[in-house]
């Protein structure tokens, strides 16, 4: 991996030594001036010298190296490389693993932190690691107000951790602010968002007042609250402003068994699946791809 400077020294270390190992024989000479180099380099970077936490990493790293080496040139000399071969792997593979993104970093570093993370050997241990640093990366995007390319970055961190309360609501948000209100709606519906639900769709009914669906939508809403008289109430501004005979008979059943308290609707959902965040956002998703 080509990093110009690395945020993650040590692991940047561990590969450049995994891909000598790789490249050598039993030819023992080049192979050790190769790491010695390598080890090196490290020691004198003064990106490692200004943080104290990523030298202490890098310092215990080479320590282990080096007693492991120590102890692999009393071993069965036909077997050292390989012992070699597998001690940086499995440490870097570890290592790896055990990244735990930082805060206050900038894009850069979480983005870095992914491609680490896309070599690991096991990517279902890695996904909430990874949703994390997604999160992070949507968070400063919002913030600097590019908000296209942070909920393009909110759906890959959903896609790793469906689960993740707090991204449904930020990606409302600003489904809201870029006018995708409908949208809007369906993402604060996983938190059970009340104000801002009934608000969003307060407002795309100021935007047309001749549309029926956001009155329907918040009288279902308003039922699946147990609020069943306020929920008639928007059943029967549905019904003043729908003009089909038919559809308005429909609409006097749900105000009837409103106000009866017999009327039943979907829940809400716990989250919303890769498709449904596609199709309210696929030209987002397409112009951001994620991180390889």
């Amino acid at each position: 991996m080509e990093t110009n400077p690395s945020h993650f020294p040590g692991l940047q270390q561990l590969f450049e030594l995994e891909e000598v190992l790789k490249q050598q024989d039993n030819d023992k000479l080049p192979t050790g001036l190769k790491v010695l180099s390598i080890l090196k380099k490290f020691v004198n970077d003064k990106a490692i010298h200004d943080k104290m936490e990523d030298y202490y990493y890098v310092l215990d790293q080479q320590i282990r190296e080096v007693l492991f080496f120590k102890e692999a040139l009393n071993s069965n000399k036909s077997y050292k490389l390989e012992i070699c071969k597998s001690f940086i792997k499995d440490n870097y593979l570890s290592s790896i693993k055990n990244i735990q993104p930082q805060d206050n970093k900038p894009i850069e570093y979480y983005r870095e932190a992914i491609k680490w993370l896309n070599i690991y050997n096991e990517p279902k241990e890695i996904e909430k690691t990874k949703s994390a640093c997604y999160l992070k990366i949507a968070n400063l995007l919002s913030k600097a107000e590019n908000y296209e390319e942070a909920l393009a970055n909110y759906h890959y961190a959903l896609k790793y951790n469906e689960n993740c309360k707090t991204i449904y609501n930020e990606m409302a948000d600003i489904l809201y602010r870029l006018g995708k209100k409908q949208a809007a709606v369906e993402f604060y519906k996983p938190n059970n968002k009340f104000f801002h639900i009934l608000k969003t769709l307060d407002s795309i009914s100021n935007d047309d007042i001749d549309n029926v669906t956001p009155y329907r939508q918040k009288g279902d809403y308003l039922i699946s609250q147990k609020q069943d008289e306020e929920a008639a109430y928007q059943y029967i501004l549905a019904m003043s402003v729908e003009s089909t005979p038919c559809k308005k008979q429909n609409i006097l059943f749900e105000i009837i068994s409103a106000l009866e308290g017999t009327l039943s609707v979907e829940p809400n959902p716990t989250c919303i699946s890769v498709d449904m965040r596609e199709k309210y956002m696929p030209e987002v998703i397409g112009k951001y791809p994620e991180i390889i």
